[in-house]
Order: structure tokens, then sequence, then C-alpha cells
């Protein structure tokens, strides 16, 4: 088969075929943790479902031009998490209808969530860095400012959200934009804690309900072995 992407580990999730030592993992763990949200989704159907989206050109572009240079490398923040995020994010997205210009921002958001980071301990302040950073890799003429908005925002806590919307100089009306956007990206991002501990996750903080579907998925990505 052809490869879609530049990266070989999204390459790889999108082509296996099979799944039976991550699917009989995932409804060990479902059934162990999340018995209240095990709505027996078949992890495969996730990755055939994208790519017949019609969105699915829009995630490949972003993907595929990700500039890995200035991510932050590690097993627990690294690439592998980063593409997990930005999976999430866009099969959220794609459940909540969002416009091509909003997926795109968002995508941008997710692939470069991370990079105000320095190492893998709690780190509230990363996402301050991270918005500084990516303000100095793109012009922010080029820039819709929602996107280091949501970067500075993402690590902290949610009542701090219009504060920091505030700080970016966006338009008051667009702030409904900028908070659908974080709260996708805050339940991506906590979709991918399967990979600390398989019971980490606390569904009953998702943002957007949809978000609950997706455990199964990230419970399946999490026994993908892949190191960078």
């Amino acid at each position: 088969m052809k490869k879609l992407f530049m990266s070989e580990y999204l390459n790889y999730v999108f082509q296996k075929k099979v799944w039976i030592v991550e699917n009989i993992y995932m409804i060990k763990i479902m059934q162990l943790y999340y018995s209240s949200y095990n709505k027996k989704f078949i992890s495969h159907t996730f990755f055939t479902d994208a790519i017949k989206n019609s969105s699915f050109p829009l995630f490949l572009y972003h993907v595929n031009n990700l500039n890995d240079k200035i991510l932050y490398h590690s097993q627990v923040h690294g690439v592998k998490h980063i593409l997990n995020v930005t999976f999430y994010s866009f099969v959220i997205a794609c459940k909540e209808n969002m416009s091509a210009n909003d997926m795109g921002i968002l995508l941008e958001t997710a692939l470069y969530h991370d990079i105000g980071r320095n190492d893998d301990m709690e780190d509230s302040d990363h996402g301050h860095r991270g918005a500084k950073k990516i303000l100095m890799h793109i012009s922010d003429n080029k820039m819709d400012m929602i996107i280091p908005a949501v970067i500075h925002a993402h690590s902290l806590l949610d009542e701090e959200a219009y504060q920091i919307f505030r700080q970016y100089n966006i338009e008051k009306s667009q702030y409904a934009r900028y908070s659908k956007i974080l709260s996708i990206i805050k339940d991506a991002d906590a979709l991918d804690r399967f990979r600390l501990r398989p019971n980490s996750l606390k569904p009953e903080y998702f943002r957007i309900d949809f978000s609950k579907i997706l455990i199964s998925l990230a419970c399946v990505l999490s026994k993908v072995e892949w190191h960078e």
C-alpha cells in the first residue's frame, strides 16, 4: 500500500490490519477501569473513517508538514504523543463539524502544543513558553493568534482560559472559536494519558462528550510500541 504520511508511526497505525493483542488489552483495561464508558468500538474503524472524511486531506497536509526540529523530543511528550493528540483532535473536530479554517488552526495547535516543554515533569508554565516559541518560528502576521493563545492556555486550569485569551488581543467575538479549539486540545491531550498509566484517565472531566468514545482508541494506541 502506498504510504500516506511522512511519519512512519502514522503509516504503521493507519495501515495495520490486525489489532488482536492491542484489542485484547483494550477490552481488559476498559472492563477493569472504564466499564461505564465501554461502547465496544473497534479501534481500526477510527482510521478507516478518518480516511473517508472530507477533511482528511487537511489532516494529511498538516501532519506531513510538521516541523519536528522545534518539537520537544522524549518517549513521554515526543512525536508519538504529538501525533496521537493531533489524530484525536481531528476525530473529535470531525464529529463536531468544525469548519476547514478552524480545523487548520486546531491541527497546527495540536502539532506544536508541547514545544515549550523542557522535561516530562508536571509543568503548568510550558504552555506559556510554547506560545512564545511558536511566535518566534512563525511570523504573527501569518498566524491566527488563537494558536499561541490555546498553546498557552492548554497547560492551565479551565478557569484561566478567558484571562489568557485576552492577553493575545483577539476580538471578543472569537472567544467561542478559541474555547472550542482549547476544549478539543485539552481532551485530546488527556486521552493520551494512557501512555502514563492505564487508569490515569478522568473521563468525567472531559469537556466534549464524544471524547469518551475515544477512550478505547487511546487505550489501543498506548499499546503500540514506537521509539523515536
